[in-house]
């Protein structure tokens, strides 16, 4: 396997970044006004792994209900780590959990998963409609009456 030079992959980071920080700021506003807490977590300066630099976007968004004396939360996280080798295939990473507790506790019911997106499809879709139809299929995982 053979990697990038480091000017490349933070141009091509760089540019993949602006892209999806585009349909996030076309989706924000519909996503908090339908109850959805959106936090970015990524590394866009790039950390170093066994000397090859990684670049990270990534963003979280929860959707919290009370339940009782509990609390629902969903939670979608969607993230892009640029390929560092040539020939790496962009793709944007998906990972959900779906969990009912009681604050400072331990989850009752706790389930999740994740899947990989087409880079290219996320960029050009609807970006608001992506994030809640995933917030809305890790839902259904929770029971409906607890």
């Amino acid at each position: 396997m053979s990697f990038r030079p480091d000017s490349e992959l933070r141009a091509a980071f760089r540019e993949a970044a602006h892209a999806l920080d585009i349909q996030l700021d076309r989706a924000r506003a519909q996503l908090v006004s339908q109850g959805v807490t959106i936090e970015d977590k990524s590394n866009r300066t790039g950390f170093d792994k066994s000397g090859i630099p990684y670049f990270l976007w990534s963003l979280w968004f929860e959707r919290r209900r009370p339940c009782g004396p509990e609390l629902a939360s969903v939670s979608v996280e969607l993230s892009y780590l640029e390929p560092p080798d040539v020939g790496g295939t962009r793709h944007i990473r998906e990972r959900w959990v779906a969990e009912i507790f009681q604050p400072g506790q331990v989850s009752r019911i706790r389930h999740e998963g994740h899947r990989s997106l087409s880079y290219q499809d996320v960029v050009s879709g609807d970006f608001a409609s992506l994030v809640e139809k995933s917030i809305q299929a890790a839902e259904h995982e929770l029971p409906k009456r607890v």
